[in-house]
């Protein structure tokens, strides 16, 4: 890895402008009614692929059942911690409900909307190695991504949980995988995703507004 270890300094200053009361669910909320708004303006074009980190993988599937246009095509989330399930599903996890709490869910949402998720292109969940335990603190949230990906699949959808360690033997990666000292590796595995779910392709938009296809 490339973050100092050995520095508590650089930890306290890597955490720093982390604000705990952002994670609670009406936040959470608040936030991804905006995010839907934004991808569904179609400013963002009508292809979006969300890649994101830790949390945000929650907040890009809230977002998701919550846009009324198709403008979402994929999404890629690295180590994310929380996940949604549709309300009703005999194999969907009690959801949290305390607004003022449930930082990390699992949300439930309605059936209608969790479908969603099932009409991306595609959909992966991305861990390291370091949460292959099963006693790892974390390790329950690899077992909800696996929940969450065998329910998407189960109402038509593409998703799928990689394992960095056991299914693609890259060794050692931490919380943040792309900036770890092998990101070029793991952004090869990223491009051979993107490529195999035809979401490799890009939008430009030219002048008057308009969104084309560029190669």
């Amino acid at each position: 890895m490339q973050f100092p270890t050995g520095n508590e300094q650089a930890w306290q200053e890597a955490t720093a402008s982390r604000y705990d009361e952002f994670d609670f669910l009406k936040n959470i909320e608040l936030e991804t009614d905006a995010a839907a708004v934004a991808a569904d303006s179609g400013r963002l074009g009508n292809s979006i692929v969300y890649l994101t980190n830790s949390a945000g993988g929650l907040r890009a599937m809230v977002t998701t059942t919550k846009t009324k246009k198709n403008n979402i095509a994929g999404m890629v989330t690295y180590e994310s911690i929380g996940y949604i399930f549709p309300i009703g599903d005999k194999e969907s996890p009690k959801p949290c409900t305390d607004p003022n709490a449930c930082p990390f869910g699992p949300i439930g949402v309605p059936l209608k909307e969790f479908r969603k998720l099932a009409k991306l292109k595609s959909i992966q969940f991305v861990w390291g190695d370091h949460r292959s335990d099963p006693k790892s603190p974390v390790y329950a949230y690899v077992e909800q991504s696996r929940l969450a990906a065998k329910l998407i699949n189960k109402y038509g959808g593409h998703a799928e949980v990689l394992m960095l360690g056991d299914d693609a033997g890259l060794k050692g990666s931490t919380h943040i995988p792309f900036a770890d000292m092998d990101n070029d590796k793991v952004a090869a595995l990223l491009d051979d995703f993107l490529k195999k779910a035809h979401l490799d392709g890009y939008q430009s938009r030219k002048p008057h507004g308009h969104w084309v296809w560029d190669n």
